[in-house]
């Protein structure tokens, strides 16, 4: 999604993906829409910008909640089919470099 278009209604939409990310008993099972919450989070801020100088981009308190969110996504394991443990977040785009 472009800047102009985030920017307009940015804290909604970091809220919505933090809380779709978030690990609950009704949602332990999805894993791979937590993990593509988590990747859209990190698009969204690489796209708005979240540098304090950055304008209409993500400010400190809403930066605390997309860290928190991002960490507590370290503790979302899933056995795959070889029943190998695995964290959802170890193909993020963070962990790439580009």
């Amino acid at each position: 999604m472009p800047r102009f278009l985030l920017t307009v209604s940015l804290p909604k939409v970091i809220q919505q993906l933090c809380t779709c990310a978030l690990i609950t008993d009704k949602t332990l099972q999805w894993a791979e829409s937590r993990k593509n919450a988590l990747t859209a989070l990190s698009l969204v801020c690489t796209t708005v910008g979240i540098a304090p100088s950055s304008p209409g981009g993500v400010d400190q308190v809403t930066l605390a909640v997309i860290f928190r969110t991002l960490i507590d996504g370290l503790e979302d394991y899933t056995v795959d089919s070889r029943g190998e443990w695995k964290t959802s977040q170890k193909r993020l785009p963070w962990n790439h470099p580009t």
